[in-house]
């Protein structure tokens, strides 16, 4: 009989692991998705990008009354982005700082602009919030100006749709659309492919020269006033579990003119940069592994339970509905019973003589 007592309560105790396996795997997506899909709070990601054959224009050239224009030069663009304070459970706050290097010069000749991006994002959606403002500063000496992102810039958000997103561009100091165009492979990891086109738009830069200087025909001493205009293609390649950006490329242009259609207008800086080797490999190397862990978390983690959650407590009902069989068919419990119950009569009738 004591071995049929813990055999029974063995069998209720795998019942009761699977159903609370059952419930845990039911459970675990709940809690582990919102945990594990937020964009991590240490952030240090430096990235280079790469372009042997752009044209600048000779800033220092014109300084003198020359027009010099650059063709075939190479160029590094370094992104070093950092999680900066103020960062909590539900936002972070990034820092993006980047440099435009000629690689044919050294030292301050070489630096053809640098710029400090710093925005506080969800960190669900990687969407930006109002509080604290975001900045872009493109001088030492000067505090950066307030800027208002609408869109995604350093990442998209966790499971990436085949959809248009927002993009912020921090040139620009504006959001366009970036529209989904194909999902592919890299290194035999899907990847979604975004890209979009800014039109030339007035950067609001402005500058005054002689049209000499500018290379413009009639009089050479009249003054010519040139307004900034930019214009780009962007394309990136987007993990779609994690949101990362593990490939990109670029064409922007940026260039002096009287309109933006002008047919006289002289570039300041012309570039095509992608991310070099390294970056790209690291890039996915690091989306992969986030993607593994997402993917055990909220899939891989709570089927495994469910299945063997189903496995023990489908055990533990025929386990038990066994032992209630053998309990029937054994002859000497049966033996046992009725003899118990021979007694219960002969008890009950001795007390009833006694009563008489």
């Amino acid at each position: 009989m004591a071995s049929q007592g813990i055999k029974r309560a063995g069998t209720l105790g795998l019942i009761g692991l699977g159903a609370g396996m059952l419930a845990a795997a039911v459970m675990i997506p709940t809690y582990a998705a919102p945990a594990l899909m937020k964009t991590p709070l240490t952030i240090k990601a430096p990235t280079v990008s790469t372009d042997s054959s752009a044209t600048l224009l000779d800033m220092s050239a014109i300084d003198r009354g020359e027009l010099v224009i650059n063709s075939g030069v190479p160029v590094t663009v370094q992104q070093y982005v950092t999680a900066e304070e103020p960062s909590d459970a539900d936002v972070v706050t990034i820092q993006s700082t980047q440099k435009v290097s000629r690689d044919d010069r050294s030292g301050d000749a070489g630096v053809v602009s640098a710029m400090v991006f710093r925005v506080t994002v969800d960190r669900s959606t990687a969407m930006p919030v109002a509080e604290p403002p975001a900045t872009v500063q493109r001088y030492s000496d000067r505090p950066g100006d307030e800027v208002h992102p609408e869109g995604v810039n350093f990442k998209f958000p966790f499971d990436v749709q085949r959809q248009a997103y927002p993009y912020f561009d921090t040139l620009a100091r504006e959001t366009y659309p970036i529209e989904f165009v194909e999902s592919t492979e890299i290194d035999g990891t899907e990847v979604y492919h975004f890209s979009h086109k800014i039109e030339p738009m007035d950067t609001g830069g402005k500058l005054t020269l002689p049209a000499a200087n500018w290379g413009l025909a009639g009089d050479p001493e009249e003054q010519v006033l040139m307004h900034r205009f930019y214009t780009a293609q962007r394309d990136l390649w987007v993990e779609p579990v994690t949101g990362a950006i593990v490939a990109g490329k670029q064409y922007a242009r940026q260039y002096y003119a009287r309109t933006a259609e002008d047919r006289e207008s002289v570039t300041i800086v012309e570039m095509t940069p992608s991310l070099d080797e390294q970056t790209r490999a690291e890039q996915l190397a690091q989306a992969v592994r986030y993607k593994r862990l997402i993917v055990w978390g909220t899939q891989y983690a709570p089927i495994g339970l469910g299945i063997a959650g189903a496995l023990a407590l489908v055990g533990g009902f025929v386990l038990l509905w066994r032992s209630g069989r053998e309990g029937s068919k054994d002859p000497d419990r049966r033996d046992d019973a009725q003899a118990e119950v021979r007694g219960e009569i002969s008890d009950t009738g001795r007390d009833a003589s006694l009563v008489r």
